[in-house]
């Protein structure tokens, strides 16, 4: 018998059917890395799915350290993630990073799409000079702050992140730590009058507006962002929507197509008073999809039913998310408790004319989504409010209606 010749494993599949297989393990580095040492063959493909995205500790030595990556893997990188954690009782002890270091690491890759700072990542306030560092053309569309620790004289070293990251289309900011020291508003702001706005196609913010830190971030941001052109806002309210958003809604009408707003009872009943400023859909009518949280369906049925009423007929609208929030937060509710509450807030009312005005208002609408968010536990549902539901909207036929039950842990 003839001697049978032996292979390597690059050639007895297709590079091609190789690569693909690889697709499925992107996310598993273990099995990624014994990829990278089957054979050179092997290597380009594992070694783009291993240095896709890159996370590193809010800690300035492994901050700094990202501006010595090699050349080989810098092109790959295209999501930069600073500031990780595992869980809040698992957070890693972050020591201070100027905007400085993250610059430096961010110019180091030219195809970076996404930068995450956050987690407690605590920012000092080492600003560059202008001609310290020379930007390289970015590619970089999103930027998103999340749990970011400053104190309130450095504040404006997150504008000035915003404003050197000039190309991003993307900003999200979410549970912003100011302190423990000084009042926001005792240090005006400094921000570069010149030069080109930043240009939003999405803004999204989790921030609390009754908080001093929030409307003085807020004030900075709208003198360096561009809103004219946004396509997706989502804003909470917390009892008064900051005027950055209502300007928003405004300037960005005939291109805007999804909205959420959050805590959105808290909006609606505080707008009464002449001094606050409140949002008008009338012109917004390129509005795909609108998503909608509240406290509780009884007594804020009016708020969903209000807003509603807002947008211009015949409205584009395709989708509607209505998310609901049953009970306090460490307040358990027993099951049949939760169940005679809905059922009850339900049979308040209101949900007949929510029906009647997507039937005569919003002919495209093709799906009604309730989320809600409860105590009990898992494995609850509640068909005999569901009926209710669907009995009182009497949505048209082309327009489905679904419920999704959330279990809230502690």
């Amino acid at each position: 018998m003839g001697e049978r010749k032996a292979s390597g494993p690059e050639h007895e599949f297709p590079q091609e059917l190789v690569d693909h297989i690889m697709d499925y393990y992107h996310a598993d580095h273990e099995t990624l890395r014994k990829f990278a040492l089957v054979s050179r063959e092997w290597l380009p493909t594992a070694r783009f799915h291993l240095f896709h995205t890159v996370q590193v500790p809010a800690n300035y030595d492994r901050v700094v350290s990202l501006a010595d990556a090699p050349d080989a893997v810098r092109p790959l990188v295209q999501h930069l993630k600073i500031g990780v954690s595992k869980g809040w009782f698992d957070m890693p002890r972050s020591t201070p990073i100027s905007l400085d270091n993250i610059l430096s690491a961010v110019y180091r890759f030219p195809n970076l799409r996404t930068l995450l700072v956050g987690y407690m990542a605590r920012l000092d306030g080492e600003l560059v000079p202008a001609t310290a560092l020379s930007p390289p053309p970015l590619r970089l569309k999103a930027l998103k702050l999340q749990s970011i620790h400053v104190q309130a004289h450095h504040l404006n070293i997150l504008h000035e992140l915003v404003q050197r990251l000039g190309s991003i289309e993307e900003l999200e900011v979410s549970d912003l730590q100011v302190g423990p020291w000084g009042n926001p508003y005792d240090y005006p702001l400094a921000l570069a009058s010149q030069g080109q706005k930043v240009r939003l196609k999405k803004f999204s913010s989790g921030l609390r507006p009754m908080e001093n830190h929030t409307e003085h971030f807020l004030d900075g941001l709208a003198t360096i962002v561009d809103v004219s052109a946004l396509e997706e806002l989502s804003f909470r309210c917390d009892g008064v929507a900051h005027p950055l958003f209502s300007s928003a809604i405004n300037a960005s009408s005939t291109s805007l197509k999804v909205l959420s707003v959050k805590e959105l009872e808290k909006f609606l009943f505080e707008v009464a008073d002449d001094k606050l400023l409140q949002y008008d859909l009338s012109n917004c009518h390129a509005l795909e999809s609108l998503n909608l949280a509240v406290r509780d369906l009884g007594p804020f049925q009016v708020c969903i039913l209000n807003t509603l009423a807002r947008i211009p007929p015949p409205s584009a609208l395709s989708s509607i998310l209505i998310t609901v929030h049953v009970g306090q937060l460490f307040t358990m509710m027993s099951e049949p408790a939760l169940l005679a509450h809905l059922i009850s807030a339900v049979d308040r009312g209101h949900w007949e004319s929510v029906g009647a005005m997507i039937r005569q208002r919003m002919p495209r609408l093709r799906s009604v989504d309730f989320h809600i968010n409860h105590m009990v536990e898992d494995g609850f549902e509640a068909t005999e409010v569901e009926e209710k539901l669907r009995s009182a909207l009497k949505l048209p036929d082309a327009c489905g209606l679904s419920f999704t039950y959330h279990h809230v842990g502690w």
